[in-house]
């Protein structure tokens, strides 16, 4: 009987990706594997500077290289970019097969590791170090901005809930549907559709707004701060529906977590949005600047039935954890 392949999960935003390695870990699990977990908390919540936070993921890489010589890898987020792969390779070492999820390509946000050293060398010292993604779109950039690494697309990691209909549904009010967005704002996200969904909206939803860093937007109530777990589950499952409003994103988190739990989301007909709903649905619209679009969609959105959304979610799970069952039996 072969032993069960092992694999280490090293995820360095413990707060802000701590659904995503939790769901990883379930998802590898039922594909037969046995995981360990590596959380480490950012700077931004462990009240302490970017360069300790590198020091500790650094010295989190030679724990797990000398706790387990073999097996897989799978680093949940770049935190040094592409310089990530050359790490790997000089801690790791050649035996190691190392994943690295390259959530945003060209980055959302102020990185580091993105330049065209970085990724020359990094894609240089790669070989069996495999750079996975989770759109066609992410892949297309880094197909367009770095030569020669392997990046296929494995599904975004996903777990159905085990919630009970009753306790989402009778917690969604009926008379003022809550409408969201949930998250941190990064410059991408689409403040002018916002502003203008607001005139059509306000008159029979509440609207309001969830994340760190977000402006003042008229027609939405705004909650600038950091949402933690509890609070997010709360909020999406009393949700009428849940925006995705960007302009330019590769994969979305929100939206995830509104498929394990039944919420129904509105966003742009891109890739990332359709590998969960279908291509052809109408709570994705096909024109992102096109208002009255959205509203048909929101309006769509708040009358879905979330058992048939539910019941996706639990078919969708089974295949994601196959997905990830093969992309690790390649290597």
């Amino acid at each position: 009987m072969s032993p069960t392949p092992h694999v280490t999960i090293i995820n360095p935003l413990a707060g802000a990706l701590g659904h995503y390695a939790r769901t990883l870990k379930l998802n590898l699990t039922d594909s037969g594997h046995d995981v360990t977990a590596v959380d480490l908390v950012e700077p931004s919540l462990a009240d302490e500077s970017r360069f300790t936070w590198v020091r500790r993921y650094v010295s989190a890489l030679f724990r797990v290289s000398r706790a387990k010589p073999t097996g897989a890898v799978i680093l949940a987020w770049p935190v040094l970019g592409y310089w990530d792969l050359v790490l790997a390779r000089l801690i790791l070492g050649r035996r190691r097969t190392t994943r690295l999820v390259m959530h945003d390509p060209v980055p959302l946000v102020r990185a580091v590791g993105y330049s065209a050293p970085a990724r020359r060398i990094g894609c240089a010292l790669s070989r069996r170090r495999t750079v996975i993604v989770h759109s066609t779109t992410a892949q297309e950039a880094i197909t367009e901005t770095t030569f020669g690494v392997d990046s296929p697309i494995v599904a975004h990691p996903l777990q159905a809930t085990t919630h009970s209909c009753e306790s989402t549904e009778s917690n969604v009010p009926t008379e003022r549907p809550v409408i969201r967005v949930l998250g941190q704002f990064k410059p991408d996200r689409d403040i002018q559709l916002l502003a203008d969904l607001a005139v059509e909206l306000a008159p029979r939803y509440s609207l309001e707004i969830h994340g760190r860093g977000w402006p003042r937007i008229d027609g939405w109530a705004v909650s600038d701060e950091f949402v933690d777990e509890d609070r997010l589950d709360h909020l999406l499952a009393t949700s009428a529906a849940v925006l995705i409003p960007y302009r330019r994103f590769y994969q979305s988190g929100i939206a995830i977590r509104c498929f394990e739990l039944g919420t129904p989301f509105v966003g742009p007909r891109c890739d990332a949005l359709a590998q969960l709903y279908g291509p052809d649905s109408p709570l994705l619209v096909g024109s992102p600047a096109d208002t009255s679009a959205w509203v048909r969609a929101v309006e769509q959105a708040a009358t879905e039935c979330r058992d048939a959304l539910r019941l996706r979610a639990a078919t969708a799970t089974a295949e994601v954890s196959d997905a990830w069952r093969r992309e690790l039996a390649l290597h």
